[in-house]
């Protein structure tokens, strides 16, 4: 059986710079926040990589543009559905 990967309590955002477009972030990147965008950077690799991680639970904030949009008064004009199983 493989070892189990550390945990997430030394986490840390460095971890994650190498599923970006770029490899590596800025060098005047925020170390406690970070925006990764779907089709840009592997973001399916981010989320093994944190979910390979927990232990107990994870709180995760995923943000897509046309929530935002509806947010804005922008609307969907019916685009708007349930995600099916």
């Amino acid at each position: 059986m493989p070892p189990k990967p550390a945990s997430l309590l030394t986490f840390s955002l460095a971890e994650l710079e190498q599923v970006t477009k770029e490899g590596v972030y800025a060098s005047n990147a925020s170390r406690d926040f970070h925006l990764f965008y779907v089709g840009r950077d592997d973001v399916h690799g981010i989320l093994q990589y944190l979910l390979s991680r927990v232990r107990t639970s994870l709180y995760l904030k995923l943000i897509a543009e046309h929530f935002v949009a509806v947010r804005q008064g922008g609307g969907l004009s019916g685009t708007t559905r349930k995600a099916q199983k």
